[in-house]
């Protein structure tokens, strides 16, 4: 009686050690991109937001206050000088993943309503 050998010596086995730590962490790069992307859009749409409120006569303490609402821990700068409403919002830090990008950062003017 002939004996089946498996002749791959184990390879299989190392092939599979080296390409699940690859695909985990490509997989954590894309999901970390994805929250990093939305984010940004939560940022640029609460500067949007705030600089047409503020520019149309809002409370500014109440535009801030429903921005921090939003966005715990954000920055928010608002600069109403000129003839116009600027608003800079920062997003707080990330964890994971995402603490290596840059915190998503926006900028919004609005021309004041007269």
């Amino acid at each position: 009686m002939h004996t089946v050998r498996n002749a791959d010596g184990g390879s299989v086995t190392a092939e599979f050690a080296i390409v699940v730590p690859a695909v985990i962490v490509v997989f954590a790069l894309v999901v970390g991109g994805i929250a990093h992307g939305r984010d940004a859009l939560a940022v640029t749409a609460a500067a949007h937001q705030a600089a047409r409120a503020l520019a149309r006569g809002d409370d500014r303490f109440q535009v801030r206050g429903s921005v921090l609402e939003r966005l715990p821990g954000a920055t928010v700068v608002i600069d109403d000088s000129g003839g116009e409403v600027c608003v800079t919002v920062r997003a707080l830090a990330a964890s994971g993943v995402r603490a290596w990008l840059a915190a998503p950062v926006a900028r919004a003017c609005a021309p004041r309503d007269i």
